[in-house]
């Protein structure tokens, strides 16, 4: 499991479809690359969020995927708070 700690975003898409990538401690991969290895069981990934890890997702909004997290105390996508990497 691969902790996420930045996030980049493409803020000319809506929330929370602007994720482009995730990264943590010397990787980044593409949004893309996120949700294939989600699908496939390949990589699984977290955010810490006040202690808690909160498992990032793919979701299907129109037929795109887009990752975000899974529902914790609040509604938000924790990938969205997190630093560019």
């Amino acid at each position: 499991m691969k902790d996420v700690t930045c996030s980049n975003k493409d803020r000319t898409y809506p929330d929370p479809k602007c994720i482009t990538h995730i990264g943590g401690s010397y990787w980044l991969h593409t949004k893309w690359e996120a949700i294939n290895n989600i699908k496939t069981g390949r990589e699984s990934y977290c955010v810490n969020v006040k202690g808690h890890r909160v498992m990032v997702i793919v979701k299907t909004s129109n037929g795109n995927d887009y990752l975000t997290t899974e529902p914790d105390h609040t509604e938000e996508n924790n990938l969205l708070q997190l630093p560019n990497c």
